[in-house]
């Protein structure tokens, strides 16, 4: 009787945790959905124009193995390809699967909190609390607004992906350890965590921080680590070799499209590691107080060892502790290494091209999150016992909190105004959030604003000295000749990318200087700047196609060179795969000026059947003219 009432309350206590799991499951799901049930109404911005509207590699779901291995987030390209093929560019479908990557990853953090605390070498109290802590960690995890650049800014997915890919490696281990079936989650992991390399670099640490976090919390010792998961470490740090294929293909020249906008300068390793850790004690700020929050910092380097000793010495103190805690057999610590171990490729002396972006934080946020929820449950049992509700009651009001500043968050993404207009009144030294300002409020025809926002940018970078800023503040002015140009003020034009010149060697900054002369009659020095364009970026489409434009259209014969100009506009062509109105514009041109105009009606008859409609009256009139076999002189152009 004894042994089936046993059976019984066995049955009901498994009974009640599967509900419990339904339950925090149901919870974990509504709250994400909440906080970001308006992220749907989210603008694709920044990044995402390059890398997903006007990324020609995903036009097609399946572009050649060649093109997905050529670049080094080969899994979430894969995953853009599959939304263009179903959805086209309706950011929509993009901020759906946004939003289950990013609710499957809190769902991963909540099981593998859970069993983690479950184990045995934890004590009674943490084990009989660890549904609820892992509950309040995943939760205030889900819902957090440092968390919004990664899942409602689109073309971070490759963030989330990584971050649950990186979730799942830690709780397949720990299957693997825990399972009468621990060869099946062995390979789970191996497979989970080759997935995550091929989400985003930033997985590098993995095979490491699992190898950690199996001798923290799973295995007695080194022995027996080695006795019962050395193949399991092994297959984990074959996954290497994903990156390490990635950087063969591009080797051979295989490679993906470049990031949007002009490129930050080149940074010693010095001054990328003495600004980290004042970027890493801005992360914990955020992580803590979540405001302001900017979607692009430029935020300066730092030269001075004795601007960096202070922060340097807080966070060397806090890994020292870490690192010193988990050898000691503090299972607890291992929160801290993990933290460092995350932000260590993009946080720490190995330069990349922006020093801070909040998306970096994650994974991270995880560890915090965790280690500020066992400190609160373990002061709450010390002031108020276990069984208190005063706990469960403040996680929801923080949720609650958290969750209302991600909706607001969300909102600016809803309105690239808004967005950038944050952006500059929070980091009003960033040259490049001005440029993008002035981008946006043109698109949303208040040109005269844009100019204003450029002439502020201007003003405030002027007195700054950094290289980084005078990369920025050619930007600025490249950027505001070329609004002037749009309002047929091209000889103020032609100041402001003199000025540009000056600041910051730009190719991009010739080229437009170019056509701002051509427009002006200036032929020659309209020439001389194409020519420089090209010495300095010889493959430049853009240059190329201009300085052929010139050379078959120039109303002075003498500057007009057709062969050259021919010779040019099919390079320039073919860089866009002859798909490009403008440049068969410019090639049917080139073929007018040699006389070829069987040649030129071809490639004009293309353009014309590429052009949008508004294009399409000047590309008929160029075609005409080819027609009556007579070749075009400077004049209207589709490019411009």
């Amino acid at each position: 009787m004894m042994l089936a009432e046993a059976e019984v309350d066995a049955s009901r206590s498994k009974a009640d945790a599967r509900k419990r799991t339904r339950l925090a499951c149901i919870l974990l799901a509504t709250s994400a959905a909440g906080a970001y049930a308006n992220s749907f109404a989210g603008r694709f911005v920044f990044d995402d124009l390059t890398q997903i509207v006007n990324n020609p590699e995903l036009r097609e779901l399946w572009p050649g193995l060649a093109a997905f291995l050529g670049r080094q987030r080969t899994f979430t390209t894969l995953t853009f390809a599959l939304n263009f093929a179903l959805g086209g560019t309706d950011p929509w479908g993009y901020h759906l699967v946004n939003l289950a990557v990013h609710l499957c990853a809190g769902l991963t953090l909540f099981a593998l909190v859970r069993a983690t605390l479950r184990l045995e070498r934890f004590g009674a109290s943490t084990r009989q609390a660890a549904h609820g802590i892992a509950l309040a960690t995943a939760l205030l995890w889900l819902v957090h607004p440092l968390q919004t650049q990664s899942v409602t800014y689109v073309v971070q997915r490759a963030e989330a992906l990584m971050g649950l890919f990186y979730l799942l490696t830690l709780y397949c281990t720990l299957r693997a350890a825990a399972d009468e079936h621990g060869r099946r989650w062995q390979w789970l992991a191996v497979l989970a965590c080759a997935l995550g390399m091929a989400s985003k670099p930033v997985m590098v640490s993995a095979p490491l921080v699992v190898l950690l976090f199996d001798r923290a919390v799973l295995a007695r010792s080194w022995r027996e680590l080695a006795r019962r998961r050395a193949l399991l470490h092994f297959g984990l740090a074959l996954t290497w070799l994903v990156l390490a294929a990635t950087d063969l293909v591009q080797l051979l020249g295989v490679s993906g499209p470049t990031t949007i906008g002009f490129g930050m300068a080149d940074v010693s390793a010095r001054e990328y590691a003495l600004t980290q850790p004042e970027v890493v004690l801005h992360y914990l700020r955020l992580a803590l107080w979540p405001d302001p929050l900017v979607i692009d910092y430029g935020w300066p380097w730092v030269e001075s060892l004795a601007d960096a000793l202070l922060p340097a010495l807080v966070l060397a103190l806090a890994l020292l502790g870490s690192a010193v805690a988990l050898a000691r057999g503090h299972a607890w610590s291992f929160l801290g290494v993990w933290f460092f171990a995350i932000l260590a490729p993009t946080s720490s002396f190995v330069p990349v091209r922006d020093a801070a972006f909040e998306h970096r934080m994650y994974l991270p946020l995880a560890a915090v999150t965790c280690a500020v929820v066992l400190a609160a449950n373990a002061l709450l049992l010390r002031l108020r016992g276990p069984g208190s509700r005063l706990g469960p009651a403040f996680v929801l009001v923080a949720a609650a909190a958290l969750g209302a500043r991600t909706a607001a968050r969300n909102r600016d993404y809803q309105d690239p105004v808004a967005l950038w207009t944050s952006t500059v009144r929070d980091v009003p030294g960033n040259g490049r959030a001005y440029t993008n300002l002035a981008a946006v409020l043109e698109q949303a025809s208040r040109g005269d604003e844009a100019l204003a926002a450029l002439e502020r940018g201007v003003e405030r970078m002027e007195s700054q000295t950094s290289e980084t800023s005078r990369v920025y503040l050619a930007a600025a002015l490249d950027s505001w000749g070329n609004l002037l140009v749009a309002r047929g003020r091209s000889q103020e034009a032609i100041e402001r990318y003199e000025r540009a010149a000056q600041v910051w060697t730009l190719a991009e900054t010739h080229v437009n200087w170019g056509s701002a002369l051509r427009r002006v009659g200036r032929y020659e020095e309209a020439l001389a700047q194409y020519w420089e364009a090209l010495r300095l970026a010889p493959d430049l489409a853009a240059a190329q196609n201009n300085l052929a434009w010139l050379l078959a259209t120039c109303p002075r014969a003498s500057l007009r060179d057709g062969r050259r100009a021919v010779e040019l506009a099919s390079a320039a062509a073919k860089a866009h795969d002859f798909a490009d109105p403008a440049f068969l514009d410019t090639l049917a041109a080139a073929w007018a000026e040699v006389g070829d105009f069987e040649q030129a009606r071809e490639w004009q008859a293309k353009a014309l059947a590429l052009a949008p409609a508004a294009e399409q009256a000047i590309q008929a009139a160029h075609l005409e003219l080819y027609r009556r076999n007579q070749p075009l002189r400077d004049g209207p152009r589709s490019a411009e």
